[in-house]
């Protein structure tokens, strides 16, 4: 499957690849830091090894596109290792959020997957909690 499909494929929470720049522009908005402790506690309880991450970014919130009320989507890109002990090279991975909940998740796609145009609306952050 290719990356681009691949971040597509979020589940229906998000549609990076294929969304209209204006609609997330429209919805972007900065990420608490409700929603920062909570990207990093899952990051840290889920991924091979959490504490080799380097290069960490997090975008602005959105809206994904479908969707209104408290729905909202963050992406964080990252290098990390994998089981083998070696960099996996920058990934994006995206969350979903209600409520400041988190509700599902997809990681895995390479940083190529999103546009230029894409990475400009996203407004990419220094994320240095996730690298702690």
């Amino acid at each position: 499957m290719s990356s681009r499909i691949k971040l597509l494929s979020l589940a229906g929470l998000l549609a990076l690849g294929g969304c209209v720049s204006t609609q997330i522009e429209r919805s972007a908005m900065p990420v608490t830091g409700i929603i920062r402790t909570a990207i990093v506690s899952h990051v840290r309880d889920t991924w091979k090894d959490p504490y080799s991450i380097r290069d960490a970014e997090i975008s602005r919130a959105f809206q994904p596109q479908g969707y209104t009320g408290a729905r909202h989507a963050v992406c964080i890109r990252a290098n990390a290792k994998n089981s083998f002990g070696g960099y996996t090279g920058r990934q994006i991975s995206c969350f979903a959020f209600e409520n400041g909940v988190l509700v599902g998740g997809m990681s895995g796609a390479p940083v190529t997957a999103a546009t230029g145009q894409e990475n400009a609306v996203l407004g990419w952050q220094p994320f240095p909690e996730l690298m702690r």
